[in-house]
């Protein structure tokens, strides 16, 4: 009888405990999942820079143009379902997240994307059965100064339906200008260095010499000269290529070191059909002391 009495208890439980399982299960219904509405780069193909103070930095570059570069944008609607009618999103610019972003970067410091450079939307509109939409905006990079680190810091401020992302309703992209020379560069070339045994002089290494060419005016990018073993040379810090638009001439300087200039009888010079530069220059007690003869061959953007 106690066996009998034992087993039925046993029974019991197992029901019960089933159908609490059962009601647990019942109670997650994916149809309740609140909507939320954030900045989206599923489509845009935009990679995280840098994550600060809980903000996602992307980066964007573009050409320096007399008209308007376009800069897309997009937002998203996520949810267990399509949204029924238009969601309409309201935006802004995020100053906060700007400042947190250079207190935590400090001594450097990034300034907004001024009004005068850009326009944009104050909203746009999710439409009914859709989960995204685009922003365009417009860039006057023509007036960028090339001299500012610009952030343009995007805030959701509101939205018609759901809820505002707290993690991406605000992200921060920083906005640059590119001249046409600006990339990435395959090095080939000689270096003099008198006196050295310790392999600085003689043609660069193959395979680890790409550079960088980096904007620093319409005209003008920032160059890294390298030693034939690849390491980074001393007392030449600011070294800058400028060209003659209308000549390809080029003009080589370096902003810590005003003894650094062109070998006069080498024809200086930028070749827009191949985008390949071909530069000679020297530093120190002349061409004998310092010196460099190097060929710049695009590979392809930074």
């Amino acid at each position: 009888m106690k066996k009998v009495l034992g087993l039925s208890l046993m029974s019991v439980l197992m029901l019960s405990l089933a159908s609490c399982l059962k009601d647990k299960t019942a109670n997650i219904d994916p149809s309740g999942s609140p909507a939320v509405v954030g900045w989206s780069t599923s489509t845009t193909g935009d990679q995280p820079a840098d994550v600060t103070a809980g903000f996602t930095r992307y980066s964007r570059s573009y050409n320096i143009s007399t008209t308007e570069t376009e800069m897309l944008v997009q937002v998203s609607y996520s949810g267990s379902s399509l949204p029924t009618s238009d969601v309409t999103v309201n935006l802004g610019l995020d100053l906060d997240a700007l400042k947190a972003y250079n207190a935590a970067h400090s001594p450097q410091t990034s300034v907004v994307l001024p009004s005068t450079v850009y326009t944009m939307p104050s909203s746009v509109v999710i439409k009914a059965g859709q989960r995204k939409a685009d922003i365009v905006v417009k860039l006057k990079t023509n007036l960028f100064d090339l001299q500012q680190a610009y952030i343009l810091p995007l805030k959701i401020t509101s939205t018609s339906a759901g809820a505002v992302s707290s993690n991406y309703g605000t992200v921060l992209y920083s906005v640059g200008a590119k001249n046409q020379y600006d990339g990435v560069y395959a090095l080939k070339g000689y270096v003099v260095r008198q006196g050295d045994t310790g392999g600085l002089m003689g043609y660069t290494v193959k395979g680890i010499a790409n550079r960088e060419l980096i904007t620093l005016g319409p005209n003008s990018v920032s160059f890294t000269q390298l030693w034939a073993n690849g390491g980074g040379i001393a007392g030449i810090d600011g070294t800058t290529i400028t060209v003659n638009p209308t000549t390809n001439k080029v003009t080589m300087s370096a902003s810590s070191n005003p003894a650094l200039k062109n070998l006069e009888s080498y024809d200086n010079r930028y070749d827009p059909a191949t985008k390949t530069f071909y530069i000679s220059f020297y530093w120190g007690n002349g061409p004998a002391h310092r010196a460099a003869t190097d060929t710049l061959t695009y590979i392809g953007p930074r």
